[in-house]
């Protein structure tokens, strides 16, 4: 009598026909659901049924249909090149080999990143159907084959150079990189800062080549090209992120004063930057680890007070009374501790606020006075 239990039973029914191999019935039941009124994942669960009941019984002209119908409520990049490519099988077991081809082709095109765009590509290579070099070549860095998409890039560069000559470069950079080959990459990612100045890559070149010096164990150059690029590109919009990739650098070497400049650089010059709440409240994190209160105080209090929305509040807050505690500044953790109950009563750090509360006049808090380390010499 209800509708929507309805496609619920309709769908159980649907799974009997189908484990007992009658498809015509389950392809029905599984109709039958989709009249009730279900969400849109429930509608795609469905079709997925009827599309392997299509396929088991060899209904490969019906069975593109069902893509064509799943396709037009997918959203996932990685489903829907799936999807294109169940199609392209479909198509081809059907005996529509230019059809299937263009299926394979569209899932290399519009979803590179995809792991099924790549098993497209392989399908394309192997009927020697032509696909753009470029492409092919995202479609192999993206599912980790670098050598065939550093081949496929040269191809391109070397026959077809155009407008995206410097994102090959790049990408081929990439390629190089993942590959090991680290001389290579910063050559490719060179020639992007040096022969495309106008391409959009530029900055991307520029993180990449840090990224790689990182990678090859050179922290210092890393860091040092990250700052030549800011110096050189203060306006590019990733110039926040080579100030807080350096941060990140620095703060796993323990190198906290220059972790701190280069977090504290990220928040205050680009206050907007989608990570400046995160590098002021790394700032504060890195300032305590050295002892440095009042620099964590200052980091922590800009996060408070420029990003109240920020879901890091309610840690700046917390971290900001243990900072103010270790400088014995008893007021002011208690007045951090009462901001931190009132604004976010259901946080975590709230918990942990109030057990610190409880607990901060213990032994592990406070400051160890200065003693004689060594040991007296044992007694019987």
């Amino acid at each position: 009598l209800d509708r929507t239990v309805a496609s619920f039973v309709y769908e159980l029914i649907g799974d009997c026909y189908f484990a007992a191999q009658n498809y015509s019935a389950a392809i029905e039941a599984y109709r039958s659901a989709l009249d009730g009124p279900i969400d849109r994942l429930m509608r795609i669960h469905l079709l997925e049924g009827i599309a392997e009941a299509q396929n088991q019984s060899g209904q490969y002209p019906e069975l593109v249909k069902t893509y064509d119908a799943i396709l037009e409520l997918a959203k996932g990049i990685d489903y829907r090149a799936k999807t294109e490519y169940l199609a392209g099988r479909a198509l081809a077991a059907a005996g529509q080999t230019e059809q299937s081809l263009a299926r394979y082709l569209r899932a290399v095109n519009q979803y590179p990143t995809a792991y099924h765009a790549y098993l497209s590509l392989i399908e394309l290579v192997n009927a020697g159907y032509p696909v753009n070099e470029f492409q092919r070549g995202l479609v192999d860095y993206y599912n980790g084959a670098y050598t065939p998409a550093i081949e496929a890039f040269a191809r391109y560069i070397k026959s077809a150079p155009d407008n995206y000559a410097g994102e090959a470069h790049y990408y081929s950079g990439l390629a190089y990189k993942e590959a090991g080959n680290y001389d290579l990459a910063l050559a490719k990612l060179d020639a992007v800062i040096q022969d495309y100045p106008r391409s959009e890559y530029v900055g991307k070149a520029w993180i990449a080549k840090g990224q790689v010096h990182a990678a090859r164990g050179a922290p210092d150059k890393a860091a040092e090209i990250w700052a030549r690029f800011v110096d050189l590109h203060p306006s590019d919009p990733l110039a926040p992120e080579a100030l807080w990739l350096s941060g990140q650098l620095w703060e796993k070497q323990a190198r906290f004063e220059e972790a701190i400049y280069n977090y504290s650089q990220a928040q205050s010059r680009y206050p907007d930057f989608s990570r400046a709440a995160e590098s002021a409240h790394r700032a504060g994190i890195c300032s305590f680890r050295a002892g440095a209160y009042e620099s964590a105080i200052r980091a922590w209090q800009t996060l408070v007070e420029s990003y109240p929305t920020s879901h890091l509040r309610p840690a700046a807050l917390y971290w900001l009374a243990r900072a103010f505690h270790a400088i014995n500044d008893a007021e002011n953790m208690r007045l951090c501790l009462a901001r931190l109950r009132e604004s976010h009563p259901t946080s975590y750090y709230t918990i942990r606020g109030a057990e610190f509360e409880r607990t901060q006049s213990a032994k592990m808090f406070q400051h160890p006075k200065p003693t004689n380390m060594l040991l007296a010499p044992p007694t019987a």
